[in-house]
């Protein structure tokens, strides 16, 4: 019993072994093929950038095509219209420049990582330096990437030596996924190469859609921060603003405070000087400030400063700003986080509805009406209807008798 007991244990084992030897067979083949797919050449990608391995990098990214593309996308719905046919030439002329100070930056990151590069661009490529500049916070500004987050590999199509690859990407300020399709080309070695995000412009638009969609709608579940009245009386200056609270983000609430005292600052700076200055007339100088919350909803937080000094004459000098905050993050926002950027057409239709506006509620303006240039973003709050209202000084575009002018901008400005 004893050895048939033996037999059995080793015949058991020489099982067991064969088994194993064919599961490793069989893993082997898989990972060999696995190493051959588009799929793990994205994690070689990967691993040249945590490396700083630029030969790996370079073996499998087509930089000159992801390059000459980036240009292309970022750029062309910038420089669309007859106004800008000169400014598309010129970029045309300066592209290749621009193209291969694009390539030197992903290099030198690829290489060294997050380190800036001290080394001041060369006189001749200065118009090709500004223009990749413009292009790398176009991209910011429209992917922020700290917004994003890798969630999996969504498809892989494969037609002969071609291959799309659909990467899920998450977006955690809007709560929504994006998929990126990263079309690749297969190597001598049965590696796989990127050489085009083949929708990358649509990946833009989607975007600009879904954070147009978030910022201009009430949260079903509105949690408003808490705000409390801070006023500041010492000289001529009388103060009035917002103190907000959030004890679930604490960090945002005090990201926006420390912006909006860095305006009360300004204010007192302004009163400080101008009570040391000579008076003339009779008439006590004062700085006075006040404001009105629009919107607060625990996603976005409108705030409205009215600012008025006198420093003698016959009347002071009103003026009103704007403070748009993302709520969540205590992040500052510019137009261009929560609209599309004012192109040529958006700007077109923007001063349109300005002089029609102000034809249809009476208010004087100068005319002809110049309007605003392209790319140039007004003063602007976010009201109470989610809209977006511009806002323009005395002077700037009517007489001082007109006041401070604003304009609430209807979606047909702004449409994408």
């Amino acid at each position: 019993m004893h050895i048939s007991f033996d037999l059995t244990l080793t015949r058991k084992k020489k099982l067991l072994a064969g088994v194993l030897l064919v599961l490793l067979a069989l893993l082997g083949g898989w990972y060999y093929y696995w190493t051959k797919t588009p799929t793990y050449s994205l994690k070689l990608i990967q691993e040249s950038v945590q490396q700083h391995d630029i030969e790996k990098f370079k073996k499998h990214v087509d930089l000159d095509s992801l390059s000459s593309r980036l240009v292309d996308d970022i750029v062309g719905d910038a420089v669309t219209g007859e106004k800008n046919a000169f400014a598309a030439g010129i970029l045309q002329l300066v592209k290749p420049a621009v193209v291969g100070i694009i390539k030197e930056k992903v290099i030198y990151y690829v290489e060294n990582g997050d380190k800036q590069k001290s080394e001041p661009p060369a006189d001749g490529k200065k118009t090709a330096e500004k223009a990749s500049v413009q292009i790398d916070n176009t991209v910011d500004q429209k992917l922020k990437f700290s917004n994003l987050e890798y969630k999996k590999v969504a498809f892989t199509e494969k037609d002969g030596k071609t291959a799309t690859v659909g990467i899920e990407l998450f977006d955690k300020e809007l709560q929504q996924s994006f998929t990126l399709q990263l079309k690749m080309r297969e190597l001598a070695d049965g590696t796989w190469q990127l050489m085009d995000i083949a929708n990358f412009k649509d990946f833009l638009k989607e975007r600009e859609k879904a954070k147009y969609a978030y910022y201009t709608a009430p949260p079903t579940a509105p949690a408003p921060l808490e705000v409390s009245d801070t006023q500041y009386n010492e000289g001529i200056c009388t103060l009035a603003y917002p103190t907000v609270s959030n004890p679930a983000r604490p960090e945002a609430a005090e990201k926006i405070n420390s912006l909006i005292q860095d305006r009360i600052n300004h204010a007192i700076e302004q009163g400080t000087k101008l009570a040391q200055s000579k008076q003339y007339g009779s008439a006590p100088y004062s700085v006075m400030l006040k404001y009105k919350i629009q919107v607060n909803d625990g996603k976005l937080l409108s705030i409205v400063f009215d600012h008025y000094t006198y420093s003698g004459g016959a009347h002071g000098i009103p003026s009103r700003q704007g403070m748009v905050f993302d709520a969540v993050t205590g992040n500052l926002m510019n137009w261009n986080d929560l609209y599309p950027n004012l192109n040529e057409a958006r700007t077109k239709n923007l001063n349109q509805a300005v002089i029609d506006q102000s034809k249809a509620q009476g208010k004087v303006i100068f005319t002809p009406f110049k309007g605003l240039k392209e790319d140039k973003i007004p003063a602007f709050y976010v009201n109470e209807n989610y809209k977006p209202v511009v806002i323009f000084q005395p002077y700037e575009i009517a007489p001082y008798s007109s006041g401070i002018l604003e304009y609430e901008l209807p979606d047909s400005v702004y449409k994408l």
